[in-house]
C-alpha cells in the first residue's frame, strides 16, 4: 500500500502543473499515446497503476503461502477449537515435514495423514520415480558406451574380473608421471620427529619407485644433527638393506635447509612436497603430497590428482579406455613356451607394445 500512496502523491503533484504540454490543467502525465493516439489523463494511469498493484499483490500472497508451506516454519493451527502454535506442546501436535515432504504434496498427505488410500496413492507417485530415476541410470551408462569416458577411472567394459584394471590404472599414473617428469621435483622433508626413522624402508621405496620415474628427488633435512641422525641410523642398523639404502644415495640428493622448513610450514616428517615447473606453458605450483607412513602408490596417486587439479593433465588422462598394454602383457605372461611359435608371436606382442607405450597419453 505504500508503493499506491507514494505513487498518487507523484501523479497529484505532476498533474497540478497548469503549465504541461497539453496546455492548461494538462499536467506533465496527460500525454499522447504515440499508437493508439489516444489522449492518458493522471486517472487512466493512476487506475493502471493500482491495477497492476493488485496482480503484484495477489502474487505476493500466493509466494508467501508457498514460503510457509515448505520453510518449514511453525505456523499458527487450531487444536480442538483453540489456536495455537504447531508443535509448539504436546497438546498441539501437527505431524512435522521436513525436506522432501514439504516440497512434495502427496508425500506430506501420507505422511499428515496415514491412511491405507493415501498411502497407495504415495506408493503409486513412488513408483513412477524410482522406475524414472532407473531410466536415468539406464541412459547415464548407454551414454557411457557411445563415447569416450571423459572421466578418470576403471571403466566395466575394460575390466576382466582379474587385478588387470587395477595393474593398468598404475601403469597409466606411471607413464604420465614419466611423460611430465621433468618438471617435477619431490622433496622429502626429514627431521622433524622420529616417524622418519620408523618409515625409512618406505622412505627409500618413495625415493626408488620416483626417481625411476624420471622425477628429481631430494632428501631435505632439518638440519646437520638431524642428517647426522639420519645416517648413522642407516649406518648402525643391523639390517645390510638400510645400509645399501644409505650407501646408494648420492651426495647432491642430501640437502640441508633450515629455510625450507621455515617456508612450507612444516609440521611432521616425513613429509613429501612436489614441485612442478613447465617454464614453456607458464604453469608451477608447489603441494604436499603425503606424509607419515605413506607407500608409494598413495604418493603417486596423488601427483596424479594434483597434475589434474592444477591442469597439467585432464581426468580423460588416466582413463583405462584410453590405455591398453596391460592386456598385452597378460598374453606375455600365459605364453607357452614350448609352442613353436610362442617366439613368433613374443616379438609381435613386444613390437605392439612398443608401439602403443609411445602413445599412451595422447
Amino acid at each position: 500500500m505504500k508503493r499506491i500512496a507514494i505513487g498518487v502523491v507523484f501523479i497529484s503533484l505532476l498533474g497540478a502543473n497548469e503549465a504541461g504540454p497539453l496546455g492548461k490543467g494538462g499536467g506533465y502525465l496527460n500525454y499522447k499515446d504515440s499508437k493508439t493516439e489516444e489522449i492518458i489523463n493522471d486517472r487512466d494511469i493512476l487506475l493502471k497503476i493500482l491495477e497492476e498493484e493488485r496482480k503484484q499483490t495477489a502474487i505476493q500472497k500466493e509466494i508467501l503461502e508457498i514460503i510457509k508451506k515448505t520453510s518449514g516454519v511453525p505456523q499458527e493451527v487450531i487444536i480442538n477449537g483453540k489456536k495455537c502454535l504447531a508443535n509448539s506442546s504436546a497438546d498441539c501436535f501437527v505431524m512435522p515435514l521436513a525436506n522432501d515432504a514439504l516440497r512434495i504434496p502427496v508425500m506430506a498427505k501420507w505422511i499428515q495423514n496415514p491412511t491405507v488410500e493415501n498411502a497407495i496413492e504415495f506408493y503409486k507417485w513412488q513408483t513412477k520415480l524410482l522406475n524414472q530415476s532407473i531410466d536415468a541410470g539406464y541412459s547415464l551408462n548407454f551414454a557411457s558406451l557411445s563415447m569416450q569416458n571423459p572421466f578418470y577411472g576403471h571403466q566395466t567394459q575394460m575390466q576382466t574380473g582379474g587385478n588387470d584394471s587395477l595393474d593398468q590404472m598404475k601403469e597409466i599414473i606411471n607413464s604420465n608421471i614419466k611423460k611430465y617428469s621433468k618438471n617435477m621435483e619431490l622433496k622429502i622433508m626429514l627431521g622433524k620427529n622420529n616417524f622418519d626413522l620408523n618409515s625409512t624402508t618406505r622412505i627409500f621405496d618413495i625415493y626408488d619407485n620416483l626417481k625411476a620415474l624420471g622425477l628429481r628427488v631430494k632428501f631435505v633435512f632439518e638440519d646437520e644433527k638431524a642428517l647426522s641422525d639420519f645416517a648413522n641410523f642407516h649406518h648402525k642398523a643391523p639390517n645390510e638393506t638400510y645400509q645399501k639404502n644409505w650407501k646408494k644415495l648420492p651426495k647432491e640428493d642430501k640437502i640441508v635447509s633450515p629455510n625450507s622448513f621455515k617456508s612450507n610450514d612444516i609440521y611432521i616428517t616425513p613429509l613429501y612436497i612436489l614441485s612442478y615447473l613447465d617454464m614453456k606453458n607458464n604453469k608451477s605450483f608447489n603441494q604436499v603430497v603425503g606424509g607419515g607412513y605413506e607407500k608409494a602408490e598413495e604418493i603417486k596417486d596423488r601427483i596424479k590428482n594434483a597434475l589434474i587439479l592444477f591442469k597439467v593433465l585432464e581426468p580423460k588422462n588416466f582413463n583405462t579406455q584410453r590405455n591398453s598394454n596391460t592386456p598385452l602383457e597378460f598374453n606375455l605372461r600365459y605364453i607357452d613356451k614350448n609352442n613353436p611359435k610362442s617366439k613368433e608371436f613374443e616379438e609381435f606382442l613386444n613390437q605392439k607394445y612398443k608401439k602403443e607405450g609411445k602413445d599412451e597419453t595422447s
